[in-house]
């Protein structure tokens, strides 16, 4: 299934594409090293083949006017190939350039300068893996307008952002500021590099004006032109047309199914293969669901973290998502690896323990040592759950935590190692009477920018699963070891606890 690709097989991806962007900007130096008469970046390019470049940006691409395309047919013969080629393809990419070799230079030629439709879209699918953003957004991106600016907080980071297409909602992604192939950085490249041809596009808007200001009444066809124009302007999606060498332009109203077909050549390249052996079966909007399901895995499955990398409006939208995408498929797997786990442990003539479930199904295997310390209680935590990786807490719960040493922050409900028993009880109530205690005593701005309410909240939902009686009884037990100071309680987010 399209949506259930793993992680790995989308880091793969990743670094395909960068790779055709590095190669591309390769091209890009190296025939600004052309024309430029410096150092040349590729050594394979010889002396006639740099003299010829030159030659013909000097005289018939430069400053890049109207009549820059028609060049003498003498000119047009003999262009060196450019260094990057497009995947799957053997020179000239166009039919008409196949069968006319002088129109196959020049476009060649402009390959070394200017993007074309494929250079642009690499570059566009660089930018979803990185951000997470679905295509319409990242089309929609709008140079005239605030699409990047430094985080408030930190000058190392940059946001950018651009609008939703359906809903117009504000989508962001915070990126540094300082490698090379991070969103700011790879649109500003992007952006330098299509300069001229965005001049060119200035000069066509300003004649389109005039005609239309001149006009007695201006032809709808005419507003259409200035329109399309003017968006084009405002885009960093341009590129020059390989059949009419014409400016063209991704928009994001178009039906535009082309990063797919760039996509799939990139995987065939690089012969990318899924788990299973098979050629791996991907499209743009696979980037997404990546991006956010890393973002819920890796935040100890945070909904909130989640929302935030979807950039939805709402919790129901999220869970929408998740129902649909990619998580539909990978709780079937879930399920089904669930059940062949029972069985195993049926067919073993063994207790069905709900700690050695998750371990196995999580981890794959478990061994008679961890199935011992399980059943002897020696991996309990002080609030009474059980720990798959008491060593080695996750950083979002135990940040800065020494290496070779148990868990000394124990906020066992906010953290994805945790199991629980039918006997946590007693530890769960404990913690509950403590996080009371806590909120009345801390100011309320300062409890609600802790991390103290989310887990007093799934710590609700955990207590939810024993009997409610019992609950309160020992919950109001520990209230009044508090109250009498016979029990302390730290009033810390990273407070340590006793190592079990």
């Amino acid at each position: 299934m399209i949506e259930t690709i793993d992680d790995a097989t989308t880091r793969r991806v990743y670094r395909a594409i960068k790779s055709e962007v590095r190669a591309i900007k390769l091209m890009w130096q190296t025939g600004d090293d052309l024309i430029q008469r410096d150092h040349v970046s590729d050594a394979t390019v010889d002396s006639k083949a740099r003299s010829f470049l030159q030659t013909f940006f000097e005289k018939h691409v430069q400053p890049l006017p109207a009549s820059a395309w028609d060049v003498p047919d003498q000119v047009r013969k003999g262009v060196l190939i450019p260094t990057y080629r497009v995947p799957g393809m053997d020179g000239p990419t166009d039919p008409a350039e196949k069968a006319d070799a002088g129109v196959g230079g020049l476009s060649e030629a402009l390959r070394w300068k200017y993007p074309s439709a494929w250079e642009a879209t690499c570059f566009l699918l660089l930018l979803l893996v990185l951000t997470g953003w679905n295509q319409d957004t990242a089309l929609n991106l709008d140079l005239d307008g605030d699409w990047c600016r430094l985080h408030p907080l930190n000058n190392d980071l940059a946001v950018i952002q651009a609008k939703k297409g359906k809903t117009e909602t504000i989508q962001t992604a915070i990126c540094l500021r300082k490698p090379e192939l991070y969103p700011e950085r790879l649109l500003q490249a992007l952006i330098a590099r299509t300069e001229p041809l965005r001049q060119e596009l200035r000069r066509q808007l300003a004649e389109v004006e005039t005609q239309i200001n001149e006009a007695a009444a201006p032809t709808a066809e005419l507003q259409r032109e200035f329109d399309r124009l003017y968006i084009m302007i405002r885009s960093p999606w341009i590129y020059v047309n390989r059949s009419d060498f014409s400016v063209g332009c991704l928009l994001p109203w178009q039906t535009f199914k082309y990063p797919g077909v760039v996509l799939r050549a990139i995987v065939a390249k690089y012969d990318i293969r899924g788990s299973k052996g098979g050629v791996v079966e991907i499209k743009p909007g696979d980037f997404r669901d990546a991006w956010i399901g890393f973002s819920y895995v890796h935040s100890g499955y945070s909904w909130l973290i989640a929302k935030i990398a979807a950039g939805h409006r709402s919790m129901d939208a999220l869970r929408n998502y998740f129902r649909q995408r990619r998580w539909r498929g990978y709780s079937e797997e879930r399920v089904s690896a669930l059940l062949s786990v029972i069985w195993t442990e049926i067919r073993g003539r063994r207790l069905i323990d709900g700690a050695v479930l998750r371990q196995m199904v999580e981890r794959g295997e478990i061994t008679d040592q961890e199935r011992e310390r399980l059943e002897q209680g020696r991996n309990r935590t002080r609030m009474g759950m059980g720990c798959r990786d008491f060593n080695h807490p996750p950083p979002e719960i135990a940040p800065g935590h020494p290496s070779g040493v148990g868990c000394m922050v124990q906020r066992c409900v906010l953290c994805r190692h945790a199991l629980l028993f039918a006997d946590s009880i007693e530890g769960l109530c404990r913690r509950k009477a403590e996080l009371e205690h806590v909120c009345a005593n801390l100011g309320m701005i300062t409890w609600l920018e802790s991390s103290f309410p989310d887990e007093e909240e799934v710590l609700d939902e955990a207590l939810n699963l024993f009997d409610r009686a019992l609950v309160e009884v020992r919950i109001e037990f520990w209230r009044s070891k508090i109250a009498a100071g016979t029990h302390f309680v730290f009033e810390f987010q990273g407070y340590y606890g006793a190592r079990g």
